[in-house]
């Protein structure tokens, strides 16, 4: 019969610990609102992150004088009041009126020295060092004074404080030559990657930066050294429409842009500080030098030049000299070949094609030496087309019979066409005239003698 009661007591006892365990008399509650933080100066500053709530539910209790014990723990952190920690500042909880704290009334609570830290330099994070990234969880339980016993709930709040990922440029693609246009249209967009985030879902702001390259430059060195962009934009839309309103592109020049995003209260954390990728484009085709100068002898004193130019809507200029002569010729050329005359036999002549690039200082105009063609040499050697000369009548070879104008040199001026030779031709009245008979080409005939027949005295029809 002992036996029995002394398991009917051990029975009650328990009972009566695990319904007291989870039925304490005060309900503590704590809040975590974004904007989170990985800056525990934030963290434990901002009224508006971290806040306490409790209630002293037991009506039968006049008052209780409490404090609490607090802990943040995640991603190998670990940050807790010290055992003991009793602050100067307690809590007085009447029934049935609740008590909201924030970091206002905790200041005690979050004083280095009153704080146990594991996994983290604790010197580092009051002189504004940060979290580690991951997900945390706080506890706080109240305890009453008098008796030092907990009389709260362990209260539990969730805290996701990641690195957002910085947003990724979508158009221009990188290396993309865009049209000119006039004005320019130009849109650059982006997408954000912080969808995930408490903070950038009250708002985000984005900052797209230009820079103009110049020849040689790397993009991301010059995105990165801290030097003033040729355009800064600040907008709170994932896209910027590049228009006429904006600082004029040169044709040809290479831009870089980047773009770093920030939540509008400055709370968020991001990889790479919250900056994009960094893109470039061509505003139209770069200024190229001219590429593979082939000349080609077509003719006595003549010869053909023919390159490869990348873009067609540079202008290019030839330039030609005898070899040993300081002075450079030249001729402009629209397309990528041209013929060059009246150059002189046996002599030796150099070439060279340079495209219009315009001054030095933009990345579509080059250096002198760099827009141009090494220089190509050839010596003029007129009898490789002798055979062609014996063809034809010796008299129109000799362009004082045909009366073709000679150059102070004693060189003859090229003909163009066969009836520009014929033209200089000495030919009979009777041709020039374009009469009806031949009375005029040709003298009377002597008279045939015939038999039975009259004699004949002319052609006459």
């Amino acid at each position: 019969m002992k036996k029995i009661f002394h398991i009917s007591l051990l029975s009650f006892l328990l009972s009566y610990t695990l319904q007291a365990q989870f039925n304490y008399p005060v309900a503590c509650t704590p809040i975590v609102q974004p904007k989170y933080s990985l800056k525990w100066s934030e963290l434990s500053t901002n009224t508006e992150i971290f806040k306490v709530h409790l209630l002293l539910k037991d009506l039968t209790k006049p008052s209780v004088d409490a404090y609490l014990k607090i802990r943040l723990s995640g991603v190998g952190v670990d940050i807790r009041t010290v055992d003991g920690f009793i602050p100067s500042r307690t809590i007085k909880l009447l029934p049935g009126q609740p008590v909201l704290l924030n970091a206002s009334d905790l200041t005690e609570y979050f004083n280095i020295s009153n704080l146990e830290v594991n996994g983290i330099d604790i010197s580092a994070l009051y002189a504004g060092g940060k979290l580690p990234p991951g997900l945390y969880t706080w506890y706080v339980e109240a305890y009453e004074i008098d008796r030092n016993r907990q009389v709260s709930n362990t209260g539990q709040a969730l805290m996701t404080v990641f690195q957002n990922y910085p947003p990724i440029i979508n158009t221009p693609q990188n290396g993309a030559i865009l049209p000119v246009t006039s004005p320019p249209n130009i849109l650059m967009s982006w997408t954000s990657r912080s969808t995930a985030s408490f903070n950038t879902v009250i708002g985000k702001v984005y900052t797209l930066k230009m820079y103009e390259l110049a020849q040689g430059d790397d993009p991301n060195i010059v995105a990165n050294s801290g030097i003033a962009p040729f355009r800064e934009i600040t907008t709170t839309n994932p896209f910027y429409n590049y228009s006429a309103s904006d600082p004029a592109l040169k044709k040809g020049v290479h831009y870089a842009i980047q773009v770093q995003e920030t939540d509008i209260n400055g709370s968020d954390d991001y990889e790479n500080d919250g900056k994009s990728q960094v893109v470039t484009f061509s505003f139209g085709k770069p200024c190229m030098a001219p590429q593979d100068l082939i000349i080609n002898p077509i003719g006595k004193g003549r010869v053909e030049l023919t390159w490869l130019q990348d873009n067609e809507e540079v202008a290019t200029t030839v330039w030609y000299k005898s070899e040993g002569s300081s002075v450079w010729n030249s001729l402009e050329a629209t397309k990528q070949s041209t013929v060059i005359s009246n150059l002189r036999d046996k002599t030796k002549y150099q070439f060279k094609v340079s495209a219009d690039c315009g001054t030095p200082t933009a990345f579509s105009a080059l250096s002198v030496g760099e827009d141009e063609t090494g220089v190509v040499g050839i010596e003029i050697d007129d009898s490789e087309f002798d055979e062609e000369n014996e063809e034809l009548d010796p008299e129109i070879l000799d362009p004082y019979i045909i009366g073709i104008e000679i150059n102070t040199d004693g060189t003859a001026r090229p003909v163009q066409t066969l009836n520009d030779i014929f033209s200089k031709i000495d030919k009979p009245k009777c041709v020039n005239d374009k009469v009806s008979t031949y009375e005029v080409c040709s003298p009377n005939h002597p008279n045939v003698a015939t038999d039975g027949v009259e004699e004949l005295s002319d052609l006459s029809a």
